[in-house]
């Protein structure tokens, strides 16, 4: 029984309200739970769209650099430049790797007169910018990035603080070394030249294929009669670990370092060209030096003149089947801008 003027609410009407509230609620959380789920999926693909961009924008500042500080000049073989970029072909189905060779920029380059190969001895012919003091015991060059200090150069490894190292290479093959010994001046048929005592650290090629557990391109000794030395200036090289689809970047071929989260796949492909009896022929292969042109002739490293990488990437933290999972391919073409041959530019003459 109720009072006069008193009112309420019947058993029905709570129900009806509460059925509304149940329902509003679940519209309310329903809509938080898909904007979350798009925030997580945009902050995801986001975090796949920058791993992508930092591997690009690494990939083209060290592809673009190969063969920095390497030039031979001509008169060496053909002439031009080293190949300075070494791969391995992972086959079907399997990730590529890539190594880059440079050497010191500021350094002096010198040309090899003679390989003593039962003593590890080369023989250089001394660069005009190198200087001896203490009657040759002593060789330096103007550092003009140290404002032209005189840096000392073909120091054995047990008294260079710096622990230098040199490349000895041709135009298809490489050796790193340091010096057992300080270099001297000698005579070699009459004619100065620098003795170069030294210790062969390894064929980089060979060594990186240990690294990566396969076979590089190049494995073969440089042709002495017609190689170059130089300072090592750093030997950068790319691989994929496929157990956690990380791309991987190392600097000294030993130390590995993640750039980049959530890559599926990591190929490389090479376009070479080559102007044989007049006529040019390109071709876009995966194994410079082992594949042919449409003609049968066979591609050569040497004649790359631009690097094809394909990333294949996926939201690092997610997997298919889950809310937001998200793949992105991305294909780019980098030209090395030190790989211009001193006897081949536009194609003038024949590699």
């Amino acid at each position: 029984m109720t009072g006069k003027g008193e009112s309420g609410f019947s058993l029905l009407e709570l129900m009806v309200g509460a059925v509304l509230t149940v329902g509003l609620m679940g519209v309310v959380f329903g809509l938080l739970n898909h904007n979350q789920q798009v925030f997580v999926t945009q902050s995801t693909v986001g975090d796949m769209n920058q791993n992508v961009r930092t591997a690009v924008d690494l990939l083209t500042r060290d592809i673009q650099s190969a063969g920095t500080g390497l030039v031979v000049p001509s008169g060496i073989g053909s002439g031009g430049c080293m190949a300075a970029v070494f791969y391995k072909d992972g086959g079907t189905g399997n990730p590529d790797s890539l190594m880059i060779v440079n050497g010191d920029q500021i350094a002096p380059t010198a040309q090899v007169r003679k390989q003593v190969a039962g003593s590890s001895q080369l023989l250089l012919l001394p660069p005009p910018d190198v200087k001896t003091t203490d009657n040759g015991a002593t060789f330096t060059y103007s550092d003009f990035q140290n404002s032209n200090q005189a840096t000392s150069i073909y120091r054995s490894a047990t008294t260079d603080t710096l622990h230098k190292k040199y490349l000895v290479y041709d135009q298809n093959s490489v050796m790193m070394f340091d010096l057992s010994a300080n270099a001297v001046y000698a005579t070699d048929s009459g004619v100065q030249v620098i003795q170069l005592n030294y210790n062969p650290l390894s064929n980089l090629a060979g060594t990186y294929a240990t690294l990566i557990s396969g076979t590089i391109d190049g494995n073969a000794a440089p042709n002495y009669n017609q190689a170059m030395v130089a300072m090592m200036g750093g030997t950068i090289a790319y691989r994929l670990d496929t157990s956690t689809n990380e791309l991987q970047r190392s600097d000294n071929l030993q130390n590995w370092y993640t750039i980049a989260r959530g890559i599926r796949d990591f190929q490389i492909q090479y376009r070479v060209i080559a102007k044989p009896a007049g006529s040019v022929e390109e071709a876009v292969v995966s194994k410079p030096g082992v594949d042919t042109f449409a003609s049968g002739s066979t591609t050569s490293r040497r004649g790359i003149r631009a690097v094809i990488v394909t990333i294949a990437a996926e939201t690092p933290d997610l997997r298919a089947g889950d809310k937001g999972y998200r793949q992105f391919t991305q294909r780019f073409e980098i030209t090395p801008r030190n790989l211009n041959f001193s006897d081949n530019n536009n194609l003038s003459a024949g590699l």
